[in-house]
């Protein structure tokens, strides 16, 4: 996987009851035992998400306005597109971090293969160190199995980005890439939509996003074929996303599936992306916990000792900055 995964990525994060944390010290790549391996569907359909039952509705349905809070425990429904825009200005407000499950399968629209990856994704949100220097919007995602075809193979491939460096390891071969994608000094946010190697449209103005694509609100089940993927977005909202200047974007469509988490926080559940060539790749996050403490090294983009790789430093590209792990993986065959 080299160069767009997280810019599908377009977000999830919902604590929903009990949620246990997540290691992200290499972990089994078999699947969990009270999981069934996931079988391989037919092109059309979208890949199967672990069941999860969607919140429950409480108070009076209330219609919320771009510039209205809604009270603590009152469910919430957005009348517009731009209306769930301005929420999401201020979603990551007092979040910490995030972990959670990762779910990315992408359809290759002219050879009709597919491929499915799990793994793990740690995000820690802009902050300030202990040492009083800010820190910057950083994350980690760990993919610890593949399947390609009906083939199931145990295959390692991790990414960390840290605000500037971008270092995608294949421990199994002993192997790195870093990249530099950020110039000294200058400050990016990996999530904004179109630009960002991870985009979680989160915490991002609206105006900047409409300036860009054209939003519309949908019903949160269209579009959405699987059932499990049906519960998994239930009782929350669907956005979809056009460019208005398709030559210049690599998305002909994004969207994006947003529910509250157990204590009305409104973060994203479920991506999905039309890149040009006609790719169709969707992420869902799962079994997520909010404001875990973030072990020492995790976010650490130094080459690996013993690892044999090469490193790129910054080169300023012709338009945009170069995206990052996921929307565009390699085949089965090598990186």
């Amino acid at each position: 996987m080299t160069l767009l995964v997280a810019k599908l990525l377009a977000g999830w994060i919902a604590a929903m009851g009990s949620l246990a944390p997540i290691s992200l010290a290499p972990i089994s790549i078999e699947p969990p035992k009270d999981e069934p391996k996931p079988a391989v569907q037919p092109a059309p359909t979208q890949p199967s998400a672990p069941t999860e039952n969607p919140p429950p509705a409480t108070g009076t349905t209330k219609v919320v306005q771009p510039a209205e809070t809604p009270k603590p425990g009152e469910p919430l429904k957005f009348a517009s597109a731009e209306a769930l825009l301005t929420a999401l200005e201020t979603a990551d407000k007092g979040m910490k971090s995030l972990s959670s499950e990762i779910l990315y399968d992408r359809l290759f629209e002219l050879e009709g293969d597919r491929q499915t990856r799990k793994g793990t994704l740690l995000f820690r949100n802009a902050s300030v160190g202990a040492d009083g220097k800010p820190l910057p919007r950083a994350f980690a995602i760990r993919f610890d199995w593949m399947q390609a075809g009906e083939r199931l193979e145990k295959r390692a491939n991790w990414y960390v980005f840290d605000g500037q460096w971008l270092l995608e390891t294949w421990p199994d071969e002993k192997r790195f890439k870093r990249r530099q994608l950020v110039a000294p000094g200058e400050v990016f946010d990996p999530l904004k939509i179109g630009e960002g190697p991870l985009p979680i449209p989160i915490g991002q103005k609206k105006d900047d996003i409409l300036a860009r694509y054209t939003a519309e609100l949908l019903d949160a089940a269209d579009g959405v074929e699987d059932d499990t993927q049906k519960q998994l977005v239930a009782s929350g909202w669907q956005l979809k996303l056009i460019p208005k200047n398709p030559e210049n974007d690599e998305f002909r469509e994004v969207r994006l599936w947003y529910r509250p988490d157990a204590g009305g926080r409104l973060l994203p559940r479920m991506a999905r992306t039309i890149v040009r060539s006609g790719d169709i790749s969707t992420v869902v996050l799962t079994s997520v916990k909010l404001d875990v403490d973030i072990p020492e090294g995790v976010l650490d983009t130094k080459p690996p000792q013993g690892f044999d790789g090469e490193v790129e430093e910054f080169r300023r590209p012709a338009n945009k900055p170069e995206a990052a792990p996921g929307a565009n993986p390699p085949k089965a065959g090598g990186e």
